[in-house]
């Protein structure tokens, strides 16, 4: 088992969680995504509506990522962001990546590769646009 598994499996052991989908189906959870889509941070598109912080596709299914685990159970709204399906699967790829790159021992380069996998997304968006225009 990996580091980060053994570290993510205790992290829900100790919250009373025997896996991230059990996690993911609690009332705290339900809870969290709540209080997440009331709040001013969601990303909404020009007609209101939620849509993905990287590529602002509204159109799709959309998934609230967790940028770190480090408070997993204790999650700030700051650590979470809402992606589209393709721009999270984006985030889990450069998650793996820079782990693999730098031999990360952490969760910590989750952070730092998400927003690096988003940043490039809003800016190749942003160049598409400019050229559209």
């Amino acid at each position: 088992m990996s580091k980060i598994k053994l570290f993510s499996f205790r992290k829900l052991s100790s919250l009373g969680y025997s896996s991230y989908n059990e996690y993911l189906r609690s009332d705290h959870w339900k809870d969290v995504k709540r209080r997440y889509f009331s709040s001013k941070i969601v990303p909404k598109d020009e007609n209101g509506r939620f849509c993905c912080f990287a590529c602002q596709r509204s159109d799709t299914l959309l998934n609230v990522h967790h940028k770190t685990y480090k408070r997993l159970g204790k999650e700030r709204l700051h650590d979470l962001v809402l992606l589209c399906e393709e721009c999270h699967v984006k985030a889990h790829i450069k998650h793996r990546e820079h782990m693999k790159k730098f031999n990360k021992k952490s969760t910590n380069g989750l952070w730092a590769a998400s927003n690096a996998s988003i940043r490039s997304t809003r800016k190749k968006l942003k160049k598409n646009n400019m050229k559209s225009k």
